[in-house]
């Protein structure tokens, strides 16, 4: 039963006859009820699936990183950063034909804009002992004496992710841009199935944002870090 919560000339809101009437981001949306279909699925639909499935477990645990770093891309659209992470992603990062498809992280795409990127960034361990429980991996840029105060001002943006784990870390509001470098920490391991498990590497990624946080950079992919000695 659809409601109408505001008003006799506002938008509807729950199920009405065969349509779905709802909110999203402020504004009316109306769908038709979805069934499922009993014709078999083609090869084609089921490797859609699975890539979709592939670059969604990607994106899910970054979606608060993509709302910012996705922000300058989807200005003026009824999207939201995931939406852009997801497409994107689907038509850049995804390699293999089916049943052997897999996230190139290399080609993996976690910031859209139009600022500055980085210039001839890089990302290592700052100290690789294993017996440490919070690694710290060290993000570098090179620094342009030119830059106005704008750009100077510039924050980074830094992400590690470790498919091993499922787990990632990431800083949306770093140093300046002036500083040259600066420092994210990652918890390397978690427990899974009740085995203290330690990820052997983290892919890297950088991305600049305005200090105003209305621009955003194109992300740069820093490579895969290795955490074992």
């Amino acid at each position: 039963m659809a409601r109408a919560k505001f008003g006799t000339f506002g938008p509807l809101v729950g199920k009405l006859g065969n349509t779905i009437w709802y909110l999203r981001l402020g504004q009316p949306v109306t769908r038709m009820v979805s069934h499922p279909s009993t014709k078999p699925r083609s090869e084609k639909q089921i490797a859609s699936s699975k890539a979709f499935s592939i670059v969604s477990s990607f994106v899910t645990p970054i979606n608060s990183f993509l709302n910012m770093s996705m922000a300058q891309a989807i200005i003026k659209t009824q999207k939201v950063g995931r939406n852009e992470g997801m497409s994107l992603n689907l038509k850049s990062a995804v390699d293999g034909i089916y049943p052997n498809q897999e996230l190139n992280y290399s080609k993996a795409i976690v910031g859209k804009g139009k600022l500055e990127t980085a210039t001839n960034p890089t990302a290592d361990v700052v100290d690789n002992n294993p017996s440490l429980k919070i690694k710290q991996l060290k993000f570098s840029w090179e620094v342009n004496p030119a830059w106005g105060n704008t750009r100077r001002n510039d924050q980074v943006m830094m992400l590690a992710v470790m498919p091993e784990i499922n787990k990632v870390n990431y800083v949306t509001s770093g140093a300046r841009r002036q500083a040259g470098e600066d420092i994210l920490e990652i918890y390397s391991f978690d427990t899974i199935h009740g085995v203290k498990t330690y990820a052997t590497y983290a892919e890297t990624y950088i991305v600049f944002i305005s200090d105003d946080r209305k621009s955003v950079s194109n992300s740069i992919y820093t490579g895969r870090i290795n955490l074992m000695p």
